[in-house]
């Protein structure tokens, strides 16, 4: 499954999030999380719900370790079983009925 998290730890003592984000980007390499980080969200590729719900618990942990008191989370699910779900392959799908795909250029 593709899943997109967005993080908002609430009443940070600044506007700035980037402090905490790069600490739960570190994690999500240590890990060995397939991922890719947007301007937004981050967008992984989850096995299964209880895959799901262990990264979940990470993030609330290390937001909560560094003294948040409140996080926001909104996640998107794009679960499909007749195939499985990787990265990009939507994108792809998307140039190539636009004519614009090439595997050589990505």
């Amino acid at each position: 499954m593709i899943v997109s998290i967005t993080v908002i730890p609430v009443g940070t003592s600044s506007p700035s999030l980037s402090q905490y984000i790069a600490k739960l980007i570190k994690m999500f390499r240590d890990e060995g999380y397939t991922f890719k980080l947007t301007d937004t969200a981050s967008i992984f590729e989850i096995s299964d719900f209880e895959e799901l719900s262990s990264l979940l618990s990470k993030i609330y942990d290390i937001l909560y370790g560094e003294g948040i008191d409140r996080v926001v989370t909104v996640v998107t699910i794009d679960e499909r079983r007749d195939k499985e779900l990787k990265l990009d392959k939507k994108i792809e799908s998307v140039l190539l009925h636009l004519g614009e795909y090439r595997k050589d250029v990505s």
